[in-house]
């Protein structure tokens, strides 16, 4: 709380929140949907594809940014020519 005083950074309170929701969300829903085995794991690996889809669906990321983030990955595939 000191340093804020001195230096004050701008955080983001809402963006860390709903990133928070999704986190636990999506780390319960194994636990919940199958405890263990092959079909836990499964799930679990679906769900680390689904994030960065999630945290989107959520508003976690801005358009701007969104847009930002596609014409750097446009950029990307020029460069390397795929």
């Amino acid at each position: 709380i000191w340093a804020q005083r001195i230096f004050p950074v701008p955080y983001q309170i809402g963006r860390i929140v709903r990133a928070c929701v999704v986190v636990i969300v999506l780390t319960s829903l194994p636990a919940v949907l199958a405890p263990t085995g092959l079909v836990s794991w499964t799930i679990r690996g679906i769900l680390v594809v689904v994030y960065p889809l999630l945290l989107i669906a959520v508003g976690f990321m801005p358009s701007g940014e969104i847009r930002r983030l596609r014409g750097r990955l446009r950029q990307r595939r020029l460069q390397t020519g795929d």
